[in-house]
């Protein structure tokens, strides 16, 4: 049965597991769940750190070869295996199944996925992952308990607030949990350790525009230059972690991708979003008549190497190249086939 992050942190407090299993569509808590972990494993003598993002052309011998071996001069090895979609490919998930089976005692691996469909579940691979694993389901925060995490949250950065002022928190971030993160972040640097109130809140609020990873994938699928590179340049600001934003891009490009493939097998753009949310399909729409499957290709190599440079293993500044990147996502002409 999979667990809540709540006993999450009690299971950590206890032993660290070789084999955890992260799902859900609550970034903010999937990615400090991640954290939690690797906090456990490194006092627990992992030193070494490795993260592996998903796209299509991972090396899955590569990914093999680091579960298999124990970390340099024997350390141990904490290893975050991050998929998008959920959707291994057969190669993947043999070796991943194989490990599942006998995993190397010297290692922790974290696979992380988006909230898994009941057929998903059901399938023989994340059968053998829940039963192999510590399986974490990531559930939303009902709107009804948000004032008390908003509440939690603000204490763990030393302020305290009215009740009218959490409740004016929870309304103007409508249930955003990034958006309501950053903007207690940003009280605790303002008021740390005072009491909050609505027109101290107010008042840094008034001028504050916030914008989420999905506004800035939202605005790149629609081709707003101008706004896309706004909203990045403001997440930069409000130090947005840079594993979140790629993550983000790199979902929705894989979401692209197959319908880029029907597209250009004769099915029309109205057709392959038809099941698509209906606030997302115009905008899918738009992405489709701009970047054909070899565009999108390109893109996604490109998230692999931001992955790369997120982990230190290739140069550059993370927000100067994703600022290319998104301007190729917004500007890409569809080549004629």
């Amino acid at each position: 049965m999979p667990i809540n992050t709540d006993q999450l942190m009690r299971q950590l407090k206890e032993n660290v597991a070789p084999i955890y299993h992260i799902h859900g569509d609550e970034v903010l808590l999937l990615q400090e769940a991640k954290d939690a972990i690797r906090e456990a494993a490194k006092a627990n003598g992992a030193d070494e750190h490795h993260t592996f993002l998903v796209t299509p052309d991972i090396d899955w011998q590569h990914v093999s070869n680091t579960l298999s071996q124990s970390g340099l001069f024997a350390n141990k090895q904490c290893i975050d295996c991050t998929h998008p979609t959920g959707k291994f490919d057969k190669k993947a998930i043999n070796i991943l199944s194989n490990y599942c089976k006998k995993p190397n005692p010297d290692n922790t691996l974290i696979i992380s996925t988006p909230k898994l469909t009941k057929a998903q579940l059901n399938n023989a691979f994340y059968k053998t992952l829940t039963q192999q694993s510590v399986s974490v389901q990531i559930w939303p925060i009902p709107l009804n308990k948000l004032p008390t995490w908003i509440q939690q949250r603000m204490q763990a950065h030393a302020l305290t607030a009215d009740i009218q002022a959490v409740r004016m928190l929870a309304e103007l971030t409508e249930g955003n949990l990034i958006a309501t993160h950053q903007a207690i972040k940003k009280l605790h640097l303002l008021y740390s350790g005072e009491h909050i109130t609505p027109n101290m809140l107010q008042a840094l609020l008034t001028n504050y525009q916030h914008y989420s990873i999905y506004d800035l994938t939202n605005a790149a699928l629609s081709g707003q230059v101008k706004k896309t590179l706004h909203i990045l340049s403001t997440l930069q600001q409000e130090h947005t972690e840079p594993v979140l934003v790629l993550w983000n891009i790199n979902r929705e490009l894989r979401t692209l991708l197959p319908m880029a493939w029907q597209v250009e097998r004769g099915s029309s753009i109205a057709q392959v979003t038809s099941s698509a949310w209906s606030s997302q399909k115009p905008l899918l729409q738009t992405a489709l008549k701009r970047l054909n499957s070899n565009s999108i290709q390109q893109l996604l190599q490109e998230c692999s190497r931001l992955d790369q440079t997120i982990k230190g293993a290739m140069p550059g500044s993370f927000w100067h190249l994703c600022e290319n990147l998104l301007l190729q996502f917004t500007q890409t002409p569809m080549r004629k086939r």
